[in-house]
């Protein structure tokens, strides 16, 4: 151990490891990948709204149907 470690207290240094391990980890993107993986994110949140009208739609357009 070195002398900077021995000043250092216990609980600091393994707050410390335990935040290294966390970053380590974690899965990190380049700006690029990340701006791209985020724009597919939102397309799928859009295709599901307009999905979800859809059968909404019908579901009313069919329901109107059946009184008739």
């Amino acid at each position: 151990m070195s002398i900077v470690q021995e000043k250092i207290p216990f609980e600091v240094r393994n707050q410390l490891d335990q935040g290294a391990q966390r970053v380590s980890s974690m899965q990190w993107r380049p700006p690029e990948i990340q701006k791209s993986m985020d724009h597919l994110e939102f397309k799928k949140c859009q295709l599901c709204f307009i999905l979800l009208s859809l059968l909404l739609l019908n579901l009313i357009y069919f329901e109107d149907q059946m009184k008739n």
